[in-house]
């Protein structure tokens, strides 16, 4: 009765030791994410302060606006960053930064260096992979704008006019792929974002060479044909941003795995077995004899 008395308590014991080792060894794997946690807490830094940064272009404090660029330069020239995006994307923001410092330092009107903090805005959103961010809305700003251009090239009005009511509409859907370039390359698809920007370029080139002409049937279709491709870039560049698409979650694991769960509800089985049997052999210390 008392080998199976102290049998079941080290078994409890080793259960209980086991579990706690589990506990550690599963914190210790997980330590190698530490350092990638704390790049995207910095990340999350670099973040909060471009959306302060766009508030402020907004309301005109280019000293504050300045302050706040200084330390978004500093904070783009940490290179843990690079875990995250493309080299290419992270130029293009530090180029965005010396844009929007020059237009602050030649004091020209914020509409000036606006833009280029909505690049970074944008940049930024699509770094976070945010599943209801701006960056991802812009699908359907883009095709909204696609049908105008559409629209305006179908109406029964001179061709002059005609051309003109086009290319309005197209100089806003440039701005719009202009802004979006550089979160475009953050999610990796420099590809399609350089196609939408050879094909948003050509659209435009053929408008303002044919400003003079009379349209031709052939024109009509080349115009369509133009458009229908531009709208298909459009939904294969959306289509894989939203696959990279995660839920980066910055928290300290638990470390409460099925290991440690099996091991910690072997020892509470075993505890209580050592117990219950340490109880009856109290009562009947010698078992029961014969009669």
């Amino acid at each position: 009765m008392k080998f199976k008395i102290i049998l079941l308590a080290l078994f409890c014991i080793i259960c209980l030791l086991s579990s706690g080792a589990s506990v550690l060894g599963y914190n210790d794997t997980n330590g190698t994410s530490d350092v990638k946690d704390q790049t995207y807490v910095r990340l999350l830094k670099l973040d909060r302060s471009i959306s302060e940064l766009y508030a402020q272009g907004n309301d005109s404090h280019k000293q504050a606006a300045y302050k706040t660029l200084q330390n978004i330069k500093n904070q783009l020239n940490n290179i843990e960053l690079l875990q995250y995006g493309t080299v290419t994307a992270w130029k293009q923001m530090k180029q965005d930064v010396l844009t929007i410092e020059q237009g602050i330092i030649k004091n020209e009107p914020n509409v000036v260096w606006r833009e280029p903090i909505s690049s970074l805005l944008l940049a930024s959103d699509a770094l976070l992979q945010d599943e209801h961010g701006p960056w991802l809305q812009y699908e359907s700003v883009l095709l909204d704008d696609l049908q105008s251009i559409r629209r305006a090239s179908s109406f029964t009005i001179t061709d002059n006019k005609k051309t003109n009511a086009v290319v309005a509409h197209l100089t806003i859907f440039k701005q719009r792929v202009d802004r979006m370039q550089t979160a475009a390359y953050m999610v990796g698809d420099e590809l399609r974002m350089t196609e939408l920007i050879q094909r948003t370029d050509q659209l435009n080139d053929f408008f303002e060479e044919s400003s003079q002409v009379t349209w031709t049937p052939q024109q009509f279709k080349e115009i369509e044909s133009a458009i229908n491709n531009i709208e298909e870039t459009i939904h294969t560049l959306f289509a894989q941003a939203e696959e990279t698409i995660t839920v980066p979650v910055v928290s300290a694991s638990s470390g409460w795995n099925p290991t440690t769960l099996a091991l910690l509800i072997g020892a509470l089985i075993s505890g209580l077995l050592t117990f219950t049997a340490y109880r009856k052999y109290k009562q009947a210390p010698y078992g029961v004899k014969k009669v």
